[in-house]
């Protein structure tokens, strides 16, 4: 449901302890296509009790002097604040929920144990969260289901928005012409989901072809790990490039014959798509990605606007790169499909209309009651 003609502009509260990132950047532009007013009433959150208590206080007192009409909560880092918005506003609040949290540091990342008390407390937590909003974004109905069976979510709330990448920075890059070297190029954060392993040891595999390189942008949480990995087999294939600055990273896009998605094995690579793969759909250039129910939802299709390998199959990738790499005409017909796909279901515009009628259906429900 969108605005009426008659109605005011919405107002909307950004609200909570949420850093700046792609994600929330990507957010705000969504409502400004929209002609959403956008207030913030931000307060970083560190580890201490103390930090969070300072922060509650002053946010309390931003949230009394604002004008609003609904409040969104931006990614899990202002989930900490979200009971604070849950007490003292009566406003319907959406949590913009892409990464859940439980998911991603006990069985993604494995930074806590999952029968510890900490991983207890973060999933009671998260359950109570969503309990508290009124309506849930997520990516895809494939990470609505698990909500639903984890959590034992209510299933009226959520609300399925794909990511989408902004199409003024990620521009449309032309086909990249056979040359001496063909370089196959992954970028984003060294993190389980991400499946760096296979990357690598699919590297290993292509080794004795002195014609194809990878490189990889970004770091994280198993970089170091990797790259003892490709010392290990004495790869000279491989070239990390460490954290890159935007206009580096997009020299990259352009320059690269392939680039990579997501790997990994978790649940969490199951049911997410995460940015880079809109991002380059959105740059027109072939995609190599894990095969999921997820990537399915964004209609994409196998050997037409992508290649989908298995999950933690090096085989399949390096097959999946030769293939390309030998094809010229397909590599530029799945470039073209997946810019096509990604201008007509997952564009900013597109998105930034369903978001605004997800919010208006919300505000109109609210009114109601």
């Amino acid at each position: 449901m969108l605005k009426r003609e008659d109605e005011k502009p919405m107002k909307v509260c950004l609200f909570g302890s949420y850093a700046p990132d792609p994600m929330n950047e990507i957010l705000k532009k969504k409502l400004e296509l929209a002609g959403i007013e956008i207030v913030e009433c931000q307060e970083d959150i560190h580890k201490s009790i103390i930090s969070i208590v300072r922060a509650y206080v002053k946010l309390f007192f931003k949230l009394r002097g604002i004008d609003y009409d609904i409040i969104i909560i931006p990614l899990w880092r202002a989930l900490l604040t979200l009971p604070l918005a849950k007490i003292f506003s009566r406003k319907p609040i959406v949590y913009y929920g892409y990464m859940p949290v439980y998911d991603t540091v006990v069985n993604d990342r494995k930074l806590v144990k999952p029968n510890s008390i900490k991983a207890k407390l973060i999933y009671l937590y998260e359950k109570l969260s969503w309990r508290f909003s009124d309506m849930i974004i997520k990516e895809s109905d494939a990470e609505i289901d698990y909500c639903v069976d984890q959590f034992h979510a209510d299933r009226k709330k959520f609300r399925r928005l794909f990511i989408s990448a902004d199409e003024s920075k990620f521009l449309a890059c032309p086909f990249k012409e056979a040359q001496d070297v063909f370089t196959v190029f992954l970028f984003g954060t060294f993190i389980p989901h991400h499946g760096i392993e296979t990357v690598i040891e699919a590297a290993k595999i292509l080794s004795d072809k002195d014609d194809i390189i990878f490189k990889l942008a970004g770091k994280g949480q198993s970089r170091i790990e990797m790259e003892k990995l490709a010392e290990k087999y004495k790869l000279k294939n491989v070239e990390f490039l460490g954290w890159v600055e935007f206009e580096v990273l997009l020299e990259n896009i352009n320059e690269s014959d392939v680039c990579l998605g997501i790997f990994g094995g978790t649940s969490k690579a199951s049911y997410g798509v995460t940015n880079k793969v809109y991002q380059i759909l959105c740059s027109q250039k072939p995609l190599i990605t894990m095969d999921s129910k997820a990537i399915h939802e964004i209609h994409l299709e196998n050997g037409k606007s992508c290649i989908l390998v298995p999950s933690k199959d090096p085989q399949k990738l390096a097959e999946g790169i030769i293939y390309l790499k030998n094809n010229a005409e397909r590599r530029r017909e799945i470039a073209l499909t997946g810019r096509k796909i990604f201008l007509e279901h997952l564009s900013m515009e597109k998105t930034s209309r369903q978001l605004v009628g997800y919010l208006y259906e919300l505000l109109e429900s609210h009114k109601r009651h």
